[in-house]
C-alpha cells in the first residue's frame, strides 16, 4: 500500500508570508507608473484565482502555478514602485490593494496544497477500503491515523479552500466517501479492540468499544462490499462478547450441576446424603440458557437424580463395605456380598477429579476388586464409585498418606566374598511394604569395615584394617534413612561367594500385553520371560553381570519356532520392579517367529535345579474361504472382479497384505495372466483385477485358492467391445452462453461431452478418444439463422467443437445438435448417426443481461521456500484466476481480465494479470507446522464495482506420482527423442494396449518406450512424461526411477530382475505372450500386453 499523510493546508496568510519579500525602489523610477502597476498586479492575482474558483472540477496545479508566478511577479514590481513613493494615503491604498492581491495569491496555493493533501487521503481511503473488505486487520491497526485524518477531512477543505465551487469539486472527487470509509474502518478497528478485551475477559471494557464501533458503522453502506465487510467484522465482535458473557453463564450452571452431580454419584447410604443431593439439585437454575445446553444440563440431572430417587432402594441392593489403600498404587474394593464382575464399572476420583485405573483384578469369590491406579496414591480422599450393579452407583472412599519410607531391611547375615571386597543386599521399603529402595538415598555406618558403595540395594564393603576379608569375619552393619529418621541394624558373617543356586521362570512378558504369533517380529516387538535367579544365600540376583557365564545353561525342544540365548539377559523394569529377563529372538533366518511349541528350560550348574516355560506362537490370520460375486467382461476392457475373502472365524479379510502374503494369503491362476498384485480394494470391496480377453466370447477362467487349500472359480466370457453409441448430454461446467462481443466463442472437447456406449454406460473422458477409434468421431451443427457458427470435431486424435458469436442475426438462440458420425466403407466417408444426436440450446447473451458474477474455486497451489525467504511457485503450479458472468437464466459466460474485471490483493504480488505464478506468493506466511496457508485477492467487477473476495491456498507439501499413464508412442516425444512436450490428446486406452515384438536382445524399459509413452501426473495434477534418454521422470519434488514388472500369459518366458529398474525378459517361445507394467514409486500404469513373434534367448543382463 502507498505511504499516506494527513492534510496539512498552510493558512493562507503564512503562505503570503514567505511568498514576498520588499523590494526599495530606485528614486529614478517614474511615479505615474504605480497605479498601473498595481492594478495589472491585482488583476493578475485574481485571474489566478478565478482559475479555481469558478470552476466546477478540480483545476490541476500544472495550470495554476503560472498564473501564480505570473502574479507573484507582477505584485512583487508593483511593490517595489509603492515602497519607492512618500507616505500618504496614496501609497496606503496602493498597499492595500497589493494585500488584496498576496492575498489571492495565497489561496491559490493553499487551493494546490489542498488538492494534493486530498489526492493522498483519497489513496488512504481506497487502502482502507481494501483492508476492510480483505479482513487486514493488521494494516488498519498500524494505519489508524487515517482513519481521523479521513474524518475531517472535507472541513479541513471547507476550512482552508475559497470558493464555494472549488471545496466541493475537491471533495466530490477525492473525498466523497472519506468519512464513510472513516467510519467503516474505524468500526472495524473498535470491533478488534473488543475482539482483545474479550480475550483478556474484561466483557465490560469489550462492550464499551463495540459500542463505539456501531455507531460508527451509522450512515455506511449496507449493500456494497466494504459495509457488508465493516458489519461482519462488528457482527463477530459482537458474537464474540454475546459468547464470552454466555461461557459465564454455562460455567456456573456447569458448577452447579456438577457439584450435584458429585453427591448423586457419592455415598447415598443415609437420609442426611440424600437431602444433601437434593439440596444441591434445587440450586441448580438455568436462566440465561439456551435450549441446547439447557436440555442438556436438565439431562445431566435427571441422569444423576435417578441415583438420589434409588437411594433407599440401594439399601437392599449389594453395598461398598470399605474401600482400603493395599500398596502405592492401589485400593482394594470390598462389597457386602458377592457380586457379577462382568457389570461392575468402576470410577476413582480425588477431590471431585478423575483418577483413571490402570487395572482391575477380583478375588475368586467376586467379594473384593483390587483397583490398580496409574499414579501413585498421595495424600487425599480417594472415591471410588461402582456403577452397573445397581440402578444407582455404589460409593466409598479411603483416605490415603503420602508414600513414605516406613522400613529398612537388610537382606541376609551373609555377605558373600567377591575377591577382596563383600557385599550384602538391603531393602528400603514404604508404609505398604513396596521396595523403594533405588528411589531413596541412604547412610551407612560399619563397625569392623569400610564402607565401599551403598547404591541400588546393594552394601559393598572392605576391610578397614589394610588386611584382606576372610570367611567368618563379623561386621556390624547400621543404614540410616534421615528424612524419615528410620534406621535398621544387623551384624554381618563375611561368607563365600555367591553362585546362581536356584531358578525360576515367571510368565511371558510384552509391555503392550500382545500375544506372541507368526506375524510377530521379535527384533522391534520384544518379548521376555522372566527369570528369577537366586544365590546360595536366598539372595535374588537382578544384575545379569553377577550371574558367572557358567553359573547356568539352557535347552530349547523347538527353536525352529523361537530362540533364546543366555548371553541376553538383561535387567527391565516390569510395573516398578527390576526383573532379570530373557529375550526371545527369531529363529535362524527368519524376520518373524514361526508357529509351533517350544519348551525352555534354565538349570542352576551349582545345584542342579531347574525351570521350564512353555512357549507358544500363535497361528494369525490366515484365508479360508473365497467366493466369486457376478462380473460383466467386455472386449478389450480390463475388468474387476469381485471376490469375498473369510479368515476360518467367518471374519472377512480385506488386508492386501495378509491376502497376498505366501503362506496365509490366497492363490489367484488365471490364463490371461492375474497376478498378486493385481489384487486391489476398490471402495471397501475386494477386487481381482483380469486382464482384457481380445475378443467377443473369449471365455477366461481364474481360479483362487486359499491359504487352508479351499477353491472358487469363476468363468468369464466376454461381451463386443464397448463402442460408442449415443451422445446423452454436455457436462455441467459447459457454458450454453455465448458473449455478443467479436470472437465471443465456446470451445467443447472430449472432456465436456458424455457418450454411452451400447449398454448404457457413459464412457469415460479419459477413454473417449480411444473408444471412438478409426470408426468414429463428433460432429456438431446448428441451424440456418442462427446467431453464432458451429464448426470443428472430436477424433481419435482429440479436436475441440467451437460455438463462435455471429453478428447480424435476428435469432438470439438457437440448437446445436452433437452427433455420432460412423466411417461407411462404402462410401468411403464418415456418415452422420442420427439416433446418436443430443440438441443443447446455445444463447447470445448480451452484458445487460448479466445478474450476478462468480469466481472460480482455485484449486491449491504448491510452493516452495520458508517464511524468512519467501516463497515461490515452481512452473506448471501456478494457477488462473477465472471470473465468470451468470446471466438471469443461469447461463455462465467466462470474463476477460482487464477488460471486464481487475484483481488485487495485499499479500499477493503482481496478480493484476489475473494469474497466481511465479513470485507471486513471495509473502504468504505459514502458520508453524501448517501444511497449507492462504491469502485473498479482490475481484472488482469494471461495469459494476462489484467486490469479490477469494480466498487462494497454497501448500508446502511436495507432489507425489498419482497417476500413470499409458499413452500413444512418440506423441510426447520431441525432435531429440526425450519425453518432454505432452499431448493430452494423444491417448492409448491402456486397457486395449498391446503390441507385438521381435528383436534379438533383451527386452527391457528401452524396449517398452520403443512401443509407447508414459505419462506421469502428480498429486497437483501438473503432467510430466517419462524421459526416455535418462530413463526417469522429474517431478518437481525429485527424480523417481521407474522399476517394470513383467508377468506372463502364455508361452515359456522368462524374466531378470523382474520389479526393478532392470527388469527384462530374457528369453520366451514364439508367439508367447506376456505383460509387462510400469511403475512410478508406488503408482502403476495398466498392463501392456505384448506378443512375441519370434523366440528368443540372451544372457541376462
Amino acid at each position: 500500500m502507498s505511504k499516506k499523510k494527513a492534510i496539512k493546508i498552510a493558512t493562507a496568510s503564512a503562505i503570503a508570508a514567505s511568498a514576498f519579500a520588499a523590494v526599495a525602489p530606485t528614486q529614478s523610477e517614474a511615479a505615474t507608473s504605480v497605479k498601473t502597476l498595481v492594478d495589472d498586479a491585482v488583476k493578475a492575482a485574481k485571474k489566478a484565482r478565478e482559475a479555481y474558483t469558478t470552476s466546477s472540477t478540480v483545476v490541476p496545479a500544472s495550470k495554476l502555478t503560472p498564473l501564480v508566478e505570473a502574479a507573484e511577479k507582477k505584485i512583487k514590481a508593483a511593490e517595489a514602485k509603492v515602497n519607492g513613493l512618500k507616505g500618504g494615503d496614496t501609497k496606503d491604498g496602493y498597499l492595500a490593494k497589493l494585500s488584496t492581491a498576496k492575498k489571492y495569491v495565497s489561496d491559490v496555493k493553499a487551493y494546490i496544497a489542498a488538492v494534493e493533501d486530498a489526492k493522498e487521503l483519497s489513496e488512504a481511503a481506497s487502502d482502507l477500503k481494501a483492508a476492510v473488505i480483505e479482513e487486514n486487520i493488521s494494516y488498519i491497526k498500524k494505519n489508524a491515523k487515517d482513519i481521523a485524518a479521513l474524518k475531517g477531512a472535507a472541513d479541513e477543505v471547507k476550512k482552508q479552500v475559497v470558493g464555494a465551487t472549488a471545496e466541493k469539486a475537491i471533495i466530490n472527487k477525492y473525498l466523497k466517501y472519506a468519512a464513510d470509509i472513516a467510519q467503516g474502518a474505524n468500526a472495524v478497528y473498535y470491533a478488534e479492540k473488543a475482539n482483545y478485551y474479550v480475550g483478556k475477559n474484561d466483557v465490560e471494557t469489550a462492550k464499551e468499544r463495540i459500542e463505539v464501533a456501531k455507531a460508527e458503522l451509522e450512515g455506511v453502506s449496507e449493500t456494497s462490499a466494504f459495509g457488508k465487510a465493516a458489519r461482519e467484522a462488528v457482527k463477530k465482535a459482537e458474537e464474540a462478547i454475546a459468547a464470552k458473557e454466555y461461557e459465564a453463564v454455562k460455567k456456573a450452571v456447569e458448577e452447579k450441576v456438577a457439584a450435584f452431580e458429585a453427591l448423586a454419584n457419592g455415598d447415598l447410604s443415609t437420609q442426611e446424603k440424600i437431602d444433601a443431593a437434593n439440596a444441591a439439585k434445587d440450586a441448580v437454575k438455568y436462566d440465561g440458557l439456551n435450549d441446547a445446553d439447557k436440555a442438556a444440563f436438565e439431562a445431566r440431572v435427571t441422569e444423576a437424580n435417578k441415583k438420589v430417587d434409588a437411594a433407599i432402594e440401594a439399601i437392599k441392593a449389594p453395598k461398598v463395605e470399605s474401600v482400603s489403600a493395599i500398596n502405592s498404587k492401589s485400593v482394594t474394593v470390598k462389597f457386602n456380598k458377592t457380586v457379577d464382575d462382568t457389570k461392575a464399572v468402576f470410577g476413582v476420583t480425588k477431590d471431585s477429579f478423575k483418577v483413571n485405573v490402570a487395572a482391575t483384578t477380583w478375588n475368586a469369590d467376586k467379594t473384593e476388586a483390587t483397583l490398580e491406579l496409574t499414579s501413585k496414591l498421595t495424600a487425599g480422599t480417594y472415591s471410588v464409585s461402582v456403577t452397573g450393579l445397581t440402578d444407582s452407583a455404589l460409593t466409598g472412599s479411603v483416605v490415603a498418606q503420602d508414600e513414605k519410607v516406613a522400613g529398612i531391611e537388610i537382606l541376609s547375615e551373609n555377605a558373600p566374598l567377591n575377591d577382596k571386597e563383600a557385599s550384602v543386599g538391603y531393602k528400603v521399603v514404604n508404609q505398604y511394604g513396596e521396595d523403594l529402595t533405588k528411589l531413596e538415598d541412604v547412610e551407612v555406618s560399619l563397625s569392623g569395615a569400610k564402607l565401599v558403595s551403598a547404591t541400588a540395594g546393594t552394601l559393598t564393603f572392605t576391610s578397614a584394617s589394610g588386611t584382606d576379608l576372610k570367611a567368618g569375619d563379623k561386621v556390624v552393619a547400621t543404614i540410616i534413612h534421615k528424612a524419615s529418621a528410620t534406621s535398621t541394624t544387623k551384624t554381618l558373617t563375611v561368607s563365600a561367594a555367591a553362585k546362581a543356586s536356584e531358578v525360576s521362570f515367571g510368565t511371558l512378558y510384552n509391555k503392550d500385553g500382545k500375544t506372541l504369533n507368526e506375524d510377530t517380529n521379535l527384533s522391534t516387538d520384544k518379548f521376555y520371560l522372566p527369570l528369577e535367579v537366586k544365590d546360595q544365600y536366598g539372595n535374588v540376583i537382578t544384575d545379569a553381570k553377577k550371574i558367572a557365564k557358567d553359573d547356568l545353561f539352557i535347552t530349547n525342544t523347538n527353536p525352529l519356532a523361537v530362540t533364546a540365548d543366555l548371553a541376553n539377559l538383561t535387567t527391565i523394569k516390569i510395573g516398578d520392579k527390576d526383573t532379570l529377563v530373557l529375550p526371545l529372538s527369531v529363529p535362524a533366518g527368519k524376520t518373524t517367529a514361526v508357529v509351533g511349541e517350544t519348551t525352555i528350560t534354565v538349570i542352576a550348574a551349582a545345584s542342579g535345579k531347574n525351570t521350564q516355560s512353555k512357549v507358544t506362537v500363535a497361528e494369525t490370520t490366515r484365508t479360508d474361504e473365497v467366493k466369486f460375486g457376478t462380473a460383466t467382461v467386455f472386449a478389450g476392457e480390463e475388468t474387476l472382479v469381485p471376490v469375498t475373502v473369510k479368515d476360518k472365524n467367518g471374519n472377512e479379510i480385506k488386508d492386501l497384505k495378509v491376502l497376498k502374503d505366501e503362506v496365509k494369503g490366497i492363490k489367484v491362476t488365471s490364463k490371461v495372466g492375474v497376478i498378486a498384485d493385481e489384487l486391489v480394494e476398490k471402495d471397501g470391496a475386494l477386487y481381482i483385477k483380469v486382464a482384457p480377453l481380445a475378443n467377443k466370447n473369449d471365455v477366461h477362467t481364474v481360479v483362487v485358492q486359499s491359504s487352508t487349500n479351499k477353491v472358487a472359480t469363476v468363468t468369464l466370457t466376454a461381451k463386443d467391445a464397448i463402442a460408442p453409441k449415443v451422445i446423452t448430454g454436455l457436462d455441467s461446467k459447459v457454458s450454453t452462453s455465448v458473449r455478443e462481443l467479436a470472437e465471443a466463442k465456446v470451445e467443447i472437447d472430449k472432456e465436456d461431452i458424455v457418450v454411452e456406449d451400447q449398454y448404457g454406460q457413459a464412457i469415460a473422458a479419459d477413454k473417449l478418444l480411444a473408444k471412438l477409434g478409426d470408426d468414429y468421431k463428433i460432429v456438431a451443427e446448428t441451424v440456418e439463422g442462427a446467431p453464432f457458427t458451429v464448426s470443428g470435431e472430436i477424433t481419435k486424435v482429440g479436436g475441440v467443437i467451437t460455438v463462435a458469436y455471429k453478428a447480424g442475426q435476428d435469432r438470439t438462440s438457437a440448437n446445436v445438435t452433437f452427433k455420432l458420425a460412423k466411417y461407411d466403407e462404402i462410401e468411403k466417408d464418415f456418415v452422420k448417426v442420427e439416433a446418436s444426436s443430443y440438441a443443447k440450446e446455445f444463447s447470445v447473451v448480451k452484458d445487460s443481461s448479466f445478474a450476478s458474477y462468480k469466481v472460480n474455486d482455485i484449486a491449491p497451489i504448491y510452493v516452495t521456500g520458508d517464511n524468512e525467504a519467501g516463497y515461490a511457485i515452481p512452473a506448471g503450479y501456478g494457477k488462473a484466476i477465472v471470473v465468470k458472468a451468470v446471466t438471469g437464466s443461469g447461463g455462465e459466460v467466462t470474463l476477460d481480465e482487464g477488460d471486464d474485471y481487475t484483481v488485487k490483493s495485499t499479500v499477493l504480488d503482481s496478480v493484476a494479470d489475473s494469474d497466481v505464478t511465479g513470485n507471486d506468493a513471495a509473502a504468504v506466511n505459514f502458520d508453524k507446522d501448517a501444511t497449507t496457508a492462504t491469502a485473498k485477492v479482490t475481484i472488482t467487477i469494471n461495469a459494476t464495482g462489484e467486490e469479490i473476495v477469494k480466498d487462494v491456498t497454497f501448500s508446502n507439501v511436495a507432489p507425489k506420482v498419482e497417476k500413470v499413464e499409458v499413452v500413444k508412442n512418440e506423441t510426447v516425444v520431441n525432435g531429440e527423442g526425450v519425453a518432454q512436450a505432452i499431448a493430452p490428446t494423444a491417448t492409448l486406452t491402456p486397457a486395449s494396449a498391446s503390441a507385438t515384438y521381435a528383436k534379438e536382445a533383451a527386452f527391457d524399459i528401452d524396449e517398452v518406450e520403443g512401443l509407447v509413452d508414459f505419462v506421469v501426473t502428480d498429486t497437483y495434477g501438473v503432467r510430466v512424461a517419462l524421459d526416455e534418454k535418462a530413463d526417469t521422470v522429474t517431478l518437481v519434488s525429485g527424480t523417481i526411477t521407474p522399476t517394470l514388472t513383467f508377468t506372463k500369459v502364455s508361452g515359456d518366458v522368462s524374466f531378470s530382475g523382474n520389479g526393478t529398474d532392470t527388469a527384462s525378459v530374457v528369453a520366451f517361445s514364439e508367439n508367447s505372450v506376456f505383460n509387462v507394467k510400469l511403475n512410478a514409486g508406488s503408482v502403476s500404469a495398466t498392463p501392456l500386453k505384448v506378443t512375441a513373434t519370434e523366440a528368443l534367448t540372451v544372457t541376462p543382463k
